[in-house]
């Protein structure tokens, strides 16, 4: 299993390559399904980050799986 600290900072990596590809259509998804946070601001619902992080990381489903359960 991947170490935790590395996994974080390739996601992070991986998601700012992610998004910078695809902030096109993800800024439209935010117009029609954005959730609100505590500080006001507005992020993605999770089921697109899980599905988005998932397909970027496959790593990252030895560290979900153990959350689930």
């Amino acid at each position: 299993m991947i170490p935790f600290e590395k996994l974080k900072l390739d996601l992070r990596d991986k998601w700012l390559d992610y998004y910078e590809v695809n902030r096109l259509w993800i800024k439209i998804l935010m117009e029609s399904s954005a959730v609100k946070t505590p500080a006001n601001g507005l992020r993605p619902s999770s089921e697109f980050i899980l599905g988005a992080i998932g397909g970027i990381e496959p790593e990252l489903l030895e560290w979900i799986n153990p959350f689930l359960q």
